[in-house]
């Protein structure tokens, strides 16, 4: 039984690192922008290093860093749970 719950803790933990990334709804680190707009921002392929993303986020008082699509998402995601051992690697399709 303790098996379970120590998933079920796994998932949870999981979940809130997620919803953190995503800017739109839960003032997480990044916002995300799929159009050729990035005038007040860095496109999506400018970015080297989720590191920098989150030292930007942390910089600004935590305002989401513009943008990003999905391996962006990914990358700031896994480097935000290797701390805690939740995730080891990333898989993105496109």
């Amino acid at each position: 039984m303790r098996r379970g719950i120590k998933g079920f803790e796994v998932c949870i933990k999981a979940f809130l690192f997620i919803s953190q990334v995503n800017s739109v709804d839960d003032n997480g680190v990044l916002e995300g922008r799929w159009y050729d707009d990035y005038k007040d921002g860095k496109t999506h392929g400018s970015w080297s290093s989720s590191v920098k993303i989150l030292k930007q986020w942390n910089a600004t008082g935590m305002q989401p860093v513009k943008y990003g699509q999905c391996w962006v998402f990914s990358g700031v995601l896994v480097t935000g749970t290797k701390r805690f051992y939740l995730v080891r690697n990333s898989f993105s399709q496109t």
